[in-house]
């Protein structure tokens, strides 16, 4: 499983933009809806209902667990491991394959590389009051 911290920004949003759910979920097998609606999360095992919304817009995709309450784009099923790629591989074919007008067009768009820090674990335990406010801002000013 890849840290979602080792990935820049460019690499994530490229990601996002040209790679759907169904078709990064295709290589493992999984069907998925082509058009918004709920839908089993495959970020757990989950087989009993659906525990998840998928949204699709173009260009913009990403799913929202009910049961974990997090939302998650396509890139995550790279980070998590749960599709058999890399974020470097699946970045580096896409980009192989874009003129440098379009590669100008994200770099402008983002106007930085660098993702920075991941707060997503303090932010979830202090979302579940096991982690004060000041706590919290003291991790993030020091980091």
């Amino acid at each position: 499983m890849e840290s979602q911290q080792n990935n820049t920004k460019l690499e994530l949003s490229v990601i996002d933009h040209f790679c759907t759910f169904e078709y990064l979920l295709s290589y493992i097998g999984r069907d998925w809806p082509s058009v918004s609606h709920s839908c089993y999360c495959p970020f757990h095992d989950n087989s009993q209902s659906p525990a998840a919304k998928f949204y699709k817009e173009e260009h913009n995709e990403h799913i929202f667990c009910f049961a974990e309450g997090v939302q998650y784009k396509p890139h995550h099923l790279l980070t998590k491991g749960i599709v058999p790629f890399t974020v470097n591989h699946v970045f580096s074919a896409i980009w192989n394959n874009l003129s440098d007008d379009e590669k100008n067009i994200f770099s402008e768009h983002l106007n930085y590389n660098s993702i920075g820090p991941n707060f997503d674990k303090q932010f979830e335990l202090y979302k579940k009051c096991k982690l004060n406010y000041f706590d919290l801002l003291s991790i993030i000013r020091n980091s």
